[in-house]
């Protein structure tokens, strides 16, 4: 025996049908395009208080976050870098200033994409493993070891903070450098790191079409067959009451 709901679906109209298929297709758009945003996110936040500091590290896709909470002492310092687009380490940065044309505008420093030996602006942030001087807040910073990208022989760890966002400004980089200067000579008490990946823009756009689709599929589509009997969401008509069982109301006297 065939399912009633079967029943009814074979019997809807091609327009009511089609209103479904396009409900189905449009949500389907919009979880695809939540599930690229999802995959793309990632993240390197590094805040810092009076006494502790604590860094957060989500790499893209569903890996996790690393969390992990040290002594700000354990911060030495931050250094301007050089890397390739696959944040591979090639060389310090010396930072020099290009001279200002005064005949034309003033000159800005701005560097989105590679220089011409085809590497990005970058900083990293170096920390110190745990000393002998009995800080209770300092920790074994081992957790942090597939997120570092160079090391020096004292045992000094890098970690790269644009590892997931390369293509900012450069004034940018030298402004977060001076921040972690300013915060490891004892000239301030607090500091926020935070460099996020760019939203994916196919993801983006695959949910603004999608609920647009949805919400105009939803005002003009049809989910009901008003001229069959049958079909998805079809209302049941009264049941008529016989010709002959009818209560006649006539001149306001009932026969």
């Amino acid at each position: 025996m065939e399912a009633p709901i079967v029943r009814n679906w074979r019997n809807s109209s091609g327009y009511t049908k089609g209103t479904y298929y396009a409900c189905i297709f449009n949500m389907f758009l919009i979880f695809f395009g939540y599930r690229l945003l999802r995959n793309a996110s990632a993240s390197i936040w590094l805040t810092c208080d009076a006494e502790t500091c604590a860094i957060q590290i989500t790499p893209p896709g569903n890996v996790g976050t690393t969390k992990l909470e040290f002594s700000r002492n354990q911060i030495v310092k931050a250094n301007a870098v050089k890397v390739d687009k696959d944040h591979v380490f090639q060389r310090l940065d010396s930072g020099t200033k290009p001279r200002q044309n005064t005949k034309y505008k003033k000159y800005k420093i701005h560097s989105v994409g590679p220089d011409k030996d085809g590497f990005y602006d970058s900083y990293d942030v170096a920390l110190r493993p745990p000393g002998q001087d009995q800080d209770p807040n300092e920790k074994d910073l081992t957790p942090l070891e597939p997120f570092i990208y160079r090391s020096d022989e004292s045992g000094i760890i890098f970690i790269p903070m644009r590892k997931y966002n390369l293509g900012r400004t450069k004034r940018r980089t030298k402004t977060m450098i001076m921040k972690v200067q300013s915060y490891t000579s004892q000239r301030r008490n607090q500091l926020t790191m935070k460099e996020n990946a760019p939203l994916s823009w196919q993801g983006t756009v695959s949910i603004i079409f999608g609920m647009f689709l949805l919400l105009l599929t939803i005002l003009i589509g049809q989910f009901v067959d008003e001229t069959k009997t049958v079909g998805p969401g079809v209302r049941r008509s009264s049941r008529k009451v016989p010709a002959n069982s009818r209560r006649k109301i006539s001149n306001g006297k009932m026969h």
